[in-house]
């Protein structure tokens, strides 16, 4: 029996964005509205970089709320693939070429799975040699649940395919 289990990007997420992008564009404006004297440094960087930068990023946050909700993650019980947020694939691994995915977060950094393809050893995983990385903090599931996931999902599908 095959099931899908789609994992949405989280709209939550980006409202956030939205919000922030929103106060940082206005902060560039008021920098280059600003009457009092300023350098060029503060006037471009703080200004209009501001103003380019987090405009993108309110565009990106708009399209991901006004857009029907996207599919982030499709897991069925023989392949995981990842979407970009226009909808167009990432990356698409079965599990039979799987070899090991782990938590490869760290502290104060964004939440990460990498999911590792090639036969490996000590030197690869410090090298990070190979990892199909997915960034979870996109997604309206937790890390540790999609962690979970992945790995029941990889564990049944080696002992169903060892019992054959």
């Amino acid at each position: 029996m095959s099931f899908d289990t789609k994992i949405h990007f989280s709209k939550k997420k980006y409202f956030w964005v939205l919000i922030v992008s929103i106060m940082f564009v206005l902060g560039g404006l008021w920098i280059i509205t600003n009457e009092a004297p300023k350098s060029f440094v503060v006037y471009f960087i703080g200004g209009w970089m501001n103003i380019i930068f987090f405009g993108i990023g309110f565009l990106i946050s708009m399209y991901m709320l006004l857009s029907r909700r996207k599919i982030g993650l499709l897991i069925d019980d023989k392949k995981v693939t990842a979407y970009n947020f226009f909808g167009r694939v990432k990356f698409c691994l079965g599990f039979k070429d799987i070899k090991k995915i782990e938590d490869i977060s760290e502290k104060g950094s964004e939440p990460r799975i990498a999911v590792y393809v090639h036969d490996y050893n000590e030197q690869l995983l410090i090298d990070g040699i190979n990892p199909y990385v997915l960034y979870t903090g996109v997604y309206e599931m937790p890390r540790d649940k999609l962690l979970a996931l992945l790995r029941e999902k990889l564990k049944n599908f080696k002992n169903e395919f060892s019992d054959n």
